[in-house]
């Protein structure tokens, strides 16, 4: 499916999704009529269609995986107690990491301290999403 949006369009264009879109997308493409109100995936078969065609993740995306949790919305990515995934064990000493994507798409630079009102706004869409959401996964990591 990506490969059909990249030929299809010129990478001048970035638009959010995120690996729980690909069940709507599927469902839509197969003519399948589910309820998607309450996933969290929403489908891309409108940017498929369509290079105007815009994310339906307008009010931010979040995500959660034992302790670490992450809170996006437009360019803006906020990561609570980071670790670097690919070392497994290791966490970075900050407890927030904040990244404009745009600018820094290698999530680098840590902009936590730069702007605040972001890292409030995203930490607070954090928390609504939590209250949503069954929050049984595990919060603490497993040996």
């Amino acid at each position: 499916m990506l490969l059909i949006a990249l030929k299809k369009f010129e990478l001048s264009k970035v638009w959010v999704a995120v690996n729980t879109d690909w069940m709507p997308t599927l469902a839509e493409l197969c003519g399948i009529k589910m309820d998607t109100q309450d996933l969290d995936g929403k489908s891309l078969v409108d940017i498929i269609n369509n290079q105007n065609g815009k994310t339906k993740h307008t009010l931010g995306y979040c995500w959660q995986y034992q302790d670490m949790w992450v809170a996006r919305k437009g360019n803006w990515k906020l990561l609570g107690n980071p670790r670097d995934t690919g070392k497994k064990t290791y966490i970075l000493e900050s407890k927030r990491w904040l990244v404009n994507l745009e600018n820094d798409p290698s999530e680098q630079i840590n902009l936590v301290n730069k702007h605040p009102n972001i890292v409030a706004e995203l930490e607070l869409q954090y928390n609504n999403w939590l209250k949503l959401n069954d929050t049984s996964i595990s919060t603490k990591d497993k040996d």
